[in-house]
């Protein structure tokens, strides 16, 4: 799912590797899910990456795991970034073109370029502009995405595991500068009762 942070609107993270990947195997976001997101504040895309790199990501973190990279989460920002299991249970791994640089993988560097591609796609597209609802004037613009400012992590729930409701940009932290936030599932098989649904408070 992808999703605007802030108050409704109408709304309006994301580097290449040096591998070579083909760009027929990038997934592009579709002109429709531009405008739910623009309409809705937030957009599902069922099935955006195809199922091989789906598998691939998922073995990615398994070896991760295996060879700890993984760290417990805890919840803050910068300085008052700190642990609370009450908040939250899961691991993760920070991941991006400039890190793991002892771990390579070529799924995560599929990853990266289909973030690339999505970043390009909403990067100051006017269908995100804010407008006024009775007469269009604009509000604000879509923002453009700076290619160096982005957050990409890895994140593992236990059986069990869980975050509660929180906020995605902090006032008084860098994460205010968030434009959007991106989640993509891995789980296989999933069903309704397995639970960790995601709820969005707009």
């Amino acid at each position: 799912s992808f999703q605007s942070p802030g108050p409704r609107r109408v709304p309006a993270e994301l580097s290449l590797s040096s591998t070579s990947i083909d760009s027929l195997s990038v997934s592009r976001i579709d002109r429709s899910d531009i405008d739910e997101l623009s309409r809705k504040g937030y957009v599902v895309i069922r099935n955006f990456l195809p199922q091989d790199l789906v598998s691939g990501l998922r073995g990615d973190v398994s070896s991760l795991r295996s060879r700890d990279k993984f760290k417990v989460a805890k919840i803050g920002q910068d300085s008052t970034n700190f642990l609370n299991t009450d908040i939250r249970v899961a691991e993760t791994c920070f991941i991006g073109p400039s890190k793991l640089g002892d771990c390579p993988d070529a799924f995560r560097d599929r990853l990266y370029a289909t973030l690339d591609a999505l970043r390009d796609d909403l990067s100051g597209n006017p269908a995100l502009d804010e407008k006024e609802l009775d007469t269009g004037n604009l509000i604000k613009a879509a923002p453009a995405l700076d290619s160096s400012l982005f957050e990409m992590l890895y994140a593992y729930y236990p059986t069990g595991g869980f975050y509660r409701r929180h906020r995605d940009a902090i006032p008084g932290s860098a994460s205010v500068l968030r434009s959007y936030s991106l989640l993509i599932y891995l789980n296989e098989a999933w069903k309704e009762d397995d639970g960790g649904e995601l709820r969005l408070h707009m």
